[in-house]
């Protein structure tokens, strides 16, 4: 005989005739939900909630017009990925930190996971942690900057900048349009 379910949808099965019409040992099969099913809503939940830290040239200080005529957004963009001439050339600094740091920001968006589903965060407070890992990798990111980012600069830049040697940093305008908050993820990404 199949397995039915009771009106709570548990799984109750009942022995009863065997083959050949032979009557044997009858027994029931109740599955109870311990809270998984719970869990399971609220996994479901937190994950196409879409929050995240979101850090970078971003926003107002992303869009800011810079004296070049450029915002700090495009010359994020700009030192980022470098230019095709390769002047300036590549000098990452958003997507090295992370790559550099990623284990460590993971092992901290771990915890902020654990302690939310074990009832140590509220929602809001979830956001709170998050908006302090951004501000962390803020931090690494302009840390990264001021130790300087190969390659060096050529002489010629170096003169314009009156000597000063560091790619990267003229007037702290592009640093300080760094930004991390907490918003809605991107449409496509994890």
């Amino acid at each position: 005989m199949p397995a039915q379910r009771d009106a709570q949808g548990r799984f109750v099965s009942k022995g009863g005739v065997g083959p050949k019409g032979k009557t044997g040992l009858t027994a029931s099969l109740v599955s109870k939900d311990r809270g998984m099913l719970g869990l399971a809503e609220i996994v479901k939940g937190m994950s196409t909630s879409g929050r995240a830290a979101l850090v970078g040239v971003q926003g107002e200080k992303g869009a800011e017009a810079r004296d070049e005529g450029m915002t700090n957004a495009g010359l994020a963009t700009i030192h980022e990925f470098g230019a095709k001439n390769n002047r300036p050339p590549e000098r990452s600094f958003l997507r090295s930190t992370f790559d550099e740091k990623q284990q460590e920001y993971k092992k901290e968006l771990d915890q902020i996971g654990m302690d939310f589903f074990d009832g140590k965060l509220s929602p809001p407070r979830v956001d709170g942690e998050l908006l302090l890992l951004g501000e962390k990798y803020r931090g690494d990111i302009i840390e990264k900057i001021r130790s300087g980012i190969p390659p060096p600069l050529a002489e010629s830049t170096i003169e314009e900048k009156g000597g000063e040697e560091t790619p990267l940093i003229r007037t702290g305008q592009l640093w300080n349009s760094i930004t991390a908050i907490v918003g809605e993820k991107p449409k496509g990404e994890g």
